[in-house]
């Protein structure tokens, strides 16, 4: 059941590298392979630089960093971790570039780290975007099969989803999904953004907007706040009030209305649009 997550390496790359191969973490060192580099963090780090100048390409980022997390108690075997990495880091990269992979075992579960230089060893960038991380979670979830390893199913709207949530949400106890089927709710009872907060604070919420970047949600018995945005595309403060117009909207009336504009059977949101921008040209 391997999480993936990716992050982009700008300026520390060096202290990545130390991170992650730390001795205390890796069973002193056994746990790191070096794959076109040494294991070694301070070697692997001059090579990698070598190989951005000798394709003059030192500025901008500078390498990446990937995670890999197994599930609690599912694989026990740090060594079978590791070679579960490297198959992993294979698939992803091949042997085009420079990295180094490590397992740690310092935490209640077993993970992966792999530094890798953003140059390849022929002078191509690594392409680091949405796209990148979906193959590494497409790669790292072939390979959990192999290993008859459980994966975590894509999120309804593609957000990644931890272990920790995506069990808690099968078990019904996330409070993110308590929060989202909350917030669903009292829109379908609401016919105005007021009285959607109005309602949301019966409830216990405590909400900040307005005044704010992002919209934020607190629910009863909760030490934090969490982002509209973070639960989905579909909570953040414009959806929401898009939400609640389109439920007091009269789609009857307006789809003979405007359905002349669209070339093919127009959507309920088109509709809606449709409606709203013609109403703000005319500024009623």
């Amino acid at each position: 059941m391997p999480y993936v997550k990716q992050i982009t390496i700008r300026s520390t790359l060096n202290r990545s590298l130390k991170y992650i191969v730390n001795d205390n973490k890796t069973d002193h060192g056994c746990l790191v392979t070096g794959v076109n580099c040494a294991s070694n963090d301070k070697l692997a780090y001059k090579q990698m630089f070598a190989n951005k100048k000798n394709h003059k390409k030192e500025k901008g980022t500078l390498g990446f960093h990937f995670m890999q997390s197994f599930k609690e108690n599912e694989i026990t075997d740090p060594y079978k971790a590791h070679e579960i990495g490297l198959k992993w880091a294979e698939k992803m990269f091949g042997d085009k570039y420079q990295y180094v992979l490590s397992t740690h075992i310092d935490k209640g579960h077993i993970h992966n780290h792999v530094v890798i230089n953003s140059v390849s060893l022929s002078g191509k960038k690594f392409n680091a975007c949405k796209q990148s991380l979906q193959d590494a979670r497409d790669y790292s979830d072939e390979i959990a099969k192999e290993y008859s390893l459980s994966v975590i199913p894509p999120n309804e709207h593609a957000i990644p989803k931890s272990y920790k949530e995506w069990n808690e949400e099968k078990r019904g106890n996330s409070w993110k999904a308590h929060i989202k089927h909350d917030i669903d709710e009292v829109i379908k009872s609401s016919k105005s953004f007021e009285e959607f907060m109005q309602n949301m604070k019966r409830l216990g919420y405590t909400m900040k907007q307005g005044h704010v970047k992002y919209m934020t949600f607190k629910a009863p018995g909760m030490e934090r706040s969490v982002r509209g945005k973070t639960l989905g595309p579909e909570y953040t403060e414009e959806r929401i009030k898009e939400r609640i117009q389109l439920r007091e909207f009269n789609f009857v009336e307006s789809k003979r209305k405007y359905k002349y504009r669209f070339n093919s059977k127009p959507t309920r949101t088109q509709i809606f649009d449709a409606a709203r921008n013609y109403k703000y040209k005319r500024g009623s």
